[in-house]
């Protein structure tokens, strides 16, 4: 063993040697993010709606999530608007992302969940953040299946 401790490799018997295996481990923070379906359900032309769903995260010991960012989606527009396409993308319907249950504080792509909205997750433990979403079904709207898919950045 001393060998391995002074870096010089020794006999030990005629016709043997002697070296040394390094076991190295490299030990990470990690945060797991999972999210729930924001579903509006069924809307009828003019109706507003309001619904949530949730971003779960879970933090290992040594990391705090610092920042969450929502960007626009899959078909923003100018302005920050995020909309829903129907399965063949050419009909839209927009709907708006909030952090507050007021809705009144937009979660834009220019905007994001920092330490100074919250407490956020820190090492070992385990939060849920809420998102606020809001649809309004225009008059001119066409009937059928919209969706679109938001991407969840977590800094940590």
């Amino acid at each position: 063993m001393l060998a391995c401790l002074t870096g010089l490799a020794a006999n030990a018997h005629a016709g043997s040697m002697t070296t040394c295996l390094p076991v190295i481990v490299s030990v990470v923070a990690t945060v797991d993010v999972t999210a729930t379906i924001m579903d509006f359900g069924r809307v009828t032309t003019g109706e507003e709606r309001k619904t949530w769903a949730y971003i779960n995260l879970s933090a290992s010991k040594g990391a705090t999530v610092t920042r969450i960012e929502l960007d626009g989606g899959l078909w923003p527009v100018n302005g920050g608007i995020r909309r829903m396409a129907t399965l063949n993308p050419g009909e839209f319907v927009p709907y708006e992302l909030y952090k507050d249950e007021n809705y009144s504080t937009l979660w834009n792509s220019n905007t994001a969940y920092s330490a100074s909205d919250m407490v956020l997750t820190s090492g070992g433990s385990s939060q849920q953040i809420t998102v606020y979403g809001k649809f309004v079904a225009a008059a001119d709207a066409i009937p059928g299946d919209y969706a679109d898919t938001v991407t969840i950045t977590v800094t940590y």
